[in-house]
């Protein structure tokens, strides 16, 4: 006959209570563990991303919409042509005007690759949330996106219809 292991002696000479209480508290502590790494890289992506955010407000403060394009992620050129980027970009600046300050509300991240970035932001004639996905390749991160939502594009005038 073999003999029982010391720990596995005393797990099973604990009352059920004792043992039901020792595996909540190893799962809380798995959990634990795993939210915290996913809060760390997280944090560390979001901050990863702030340089790109102010390098984007810098560029469309200027209008030099060919470096936003050329310096953007493939699923950004993916999305829409070169053109209709700057339409794109070109209409936002009419309505909301130059980019004033921004102030982060929240990150997600998506992938491991992947991360969205929400601030909050002040233009000169109005404020939005904008919204930049980051998408991380060969140890450099690329805008694969934007979004932002303003109640000033609601006030706006409807875009007169594209001649083809």
């Amino acid at each position: 006959m073999g003999s029982i292991p010391i720990s596995r002696s005393r797990f099973l000479g604990m009352t059920k209570g004792k043992r039901w209480a020792l595996g909540c508290l190893t799962v809380f502590a798995s959990f634990a563990m795993l939210f915290g790494g996913c809060l760390y890289f997280g944090f560390r992506a979001a901050n990863a991303s702030q340089p790109g955010a102010d390098r984007f407000h810098q560029l469309y403060n200027v209008g030099d919409w060919k470096t936003i394009w050329t310096e953007a992620d493939t699923h950004w050129r993916l999305a829409m042509d070169r053109a209709e980027s700057d339409r794109c970009l070109d209409a936002m600046r009419k309505v909301l005007g130059k980019h004033i300050a921004s102030k982060r509300t929240g990150w997600f991240v998506r992938t491991g690759e992947c991360v969205d970035v929400s601030y909050a932001a002040t233009f000169e004639m109005g404020e939005g949330i904008e919204t930049f996905r980051w998408f991380s390749g060969a140890g450099v991160r690329r805008l694969g996106g934007y979004d932002i939502q303003s109640p000033m594009f609601d006030r706006a005038p409807a875009a007169a219809p594209q001649k083809k």
